[in-house]
């Protein structure tokens, strides 16, 4: 969904457990093909 509301306006999606319809993302970005998209996680110390 990130990835379609970085390309298009409005961006929709249907899956198998949520939908979005009609969703926008304003500004649009100015790097392409889209800013890189990072995931972080954390762990526990011990």
């Amino acid at each position: 969904m990130l990835k379609g509301m970085l390309r298009v306006r409005p961006a929709s999606f249907s899956g198998r457990v949520y939908r979005v319809e009609g969703a926008y993302n304003d500004p649009m970005p100015v790097q392409k093909p889209r800013p890189p998209i990072m995931i972080v996680r954390g762990a526990a110390r011990g």
